[in-house]
C-alpha cells in the first residue's frame, strides 16, 4: 500500500515537472520552490520566479512583497549547521520545526497571510585600526589591495572571485595588486589556496586567516575596495561594515544585497566572471567613483542601527 502511494506521488511529480518546463522552470525540485508555489497560491500572492528562488507579492499592490525564506531553511545553510555546537543545532532545529509548522498550518488550514515583520540588523560602529606585529599584513602598507571578509562556503562564490581577480590583475598595470581574504582557515579556505596556485595568482592572494578586530579595522580603512561576490545572503553585514569605514563596495546583485546596499555600491552579476572583473577593474581605476561610493555608503549605513533594531523588536513583542 505504501509503495503504491509513493509511486503515485512520483508520477504526479513527473507530471508537475512537465508543466513547470512549459512555463520556463527547468527544475521544480530546487530547494523550497514547490513550497513557495503552494504558499503563493494558497495565500493569494502573485508568484515572483527567478533562477535563485521564488517569492511572492500582493496581487493588488505589487510593491508589497513576501519573502518565503526557503533558501534560508535549506541549501547552503546546511553548511553552517555542520560547524555549530550540538546545543546550537538543537536550538535551530526546534526553531525550524516551529516555523515550518506555522507555514504548513497557514497553507493547508488558514487562508490568511503570514504576519511577518522585517527587522534589519546593523554594523557595529567603526573603531581605530592598527596592526599587531602581523608581518604579512605589514606588507600591505605600500600595496593596493581588495578585501573580502567572511567564510568561504560555496555560496560565497569565492572561486569565481579568484578567476575574476586573475583577469583584473592581468589587465591592470598594478603588479603589486593583491586580494586579501580574511576568515578562519578551514577546508574551504585550503581549497581556495589550491585554486589560487593552480591559476597562477597565489603570490597576489593573501589568506590572512583569523585576525584581531583592530587589524580588521585597519584593513577596512586602507583597502581600495570591498568585494562581495556572494550568490545568496541572509543580510549582507560585511558590506555595511565596509561602508561604515568609508570603504567603497563592489557587490553581487543577488538576494537581499540590493535592498540593503541601495545605490551605494557598484553591482555585478556574480555568475558572470567577465562582468565581475569589469566592475572590479572599474572601481580600481576610477578614483572619482570610489569617492562617490564612499560618500553614498556613509549615508546608506545610517539607515541601520542596533537601537532601531531593538526598538522594532520590542514593538513586535508588545503587539502580540
Amino acid at each position: 500500500m505504501i509503495q503504491k502511494i509513493i509511486s503515485k506521488i512520483v508520477e504526479l511529480v513527473i507530471k508537475a515537472q512537465e508543466l513547470a518546463l512549459s512555463i520556463g522552470i527547468p527544475n521544480i525540485l530546487q530547494p523550497g520552490l514547490v513550497k513557495e508555489m503552494i504558499i503563493s497560491e494558497r495565500l493569494g500572492h502573485k508568484l515572483i520566479a527567478s533562477k535563485r528562488d521564488a517569492d511572492g507579492c500582493d496581487k493588488n499592490d505589487p510593491s508589497i512583497k513576501y519573502e518565503y525564506l526557503s533558501c534560508y531553511e535549506g541549501g547552503t545553510e546546511q553548511l553552517d549547521r555542520m560547524f555549530k555546537s550540538p546545543a546550537d543545532k538543537r536550538a535551530e532545529s526546534l526553531y525550524r520545526i516551529t516555523r515550518n509548522k506555522m507555514i504548513y498550518l497557514a497553507i493547508f488550514y488558514k487562508k490568511e497571510p503570514l504576519k511577518i515583520k522585517v527587522i534589519y540588523e546593523s554594523a557595529d560602529s567603526p573603531q581605530k585600526g592598527f596592526l599587531e606585529k602581523n608581518k604579512e599584513l605589514e606588507l600591505l602598507k605600500d600595496i593596493p589591495y581588495l578585501l573580502y571578509v567572511g567564510n568561504v562556503f560555496p555560496h560565497k562564490n569565492l572561486n569565481r572571485l579568484l578567476q575574476a581577480f586573475k583577469i583584473v590583475y592581468s589587465s591592470i598595470d598594478l603588479p603589486k595588486l593583491s586580494l586579501v581574504l580574511v576568515g578562519a582557515m578551514d577546508p574551504f579556505f585550503k581549497k581556495l589556496q589550491k585554486l589560487a596556485s593552480q591559476i597562477g595568482i597565489n603570490n597576489n592572494v593573501i589568506f590572512a586567516g583569523k585576525i584581531s578586530d583592530p587589524e580588521l579595522a585597519w584593513l577596512y580603512q586602507n583597502a581600495l575596495s570591498y568585494v562581495f561576490p556572494s550568490l545568496i545572503e541572509g543580510f549582507g553585514l560585511p558590506g555595511l561594515e565596509a561602508m561604515s569605514y568609508g570603504l567603497p563596495v563592489v557587490s553581487s546583485d543577488r538576494g537581499p544585497l540590493p535592498e540593503i546596499y541601495g545605490e551605494a555600491v557598484l553591482y555585478f552579476n556574480p555568475e558572470d566572471i567577465i562582468d565581475m572583473a569589469k566592475k572590479i577593474s572599474q572601481i580600481i581605476q576610477d578614483s572619482n567613483l570610489r569617492k562617490k561610493l564612499s560618500l553614498k555608503g556613509a549615508e546608506q549605513v545610517k539607515n541601520f542601527s542596533w537601537q532601531k533594531m531593538a526598538k522594532e523588536t520590542l514593538d513586535v513583542y508588545k503587539s502580540v
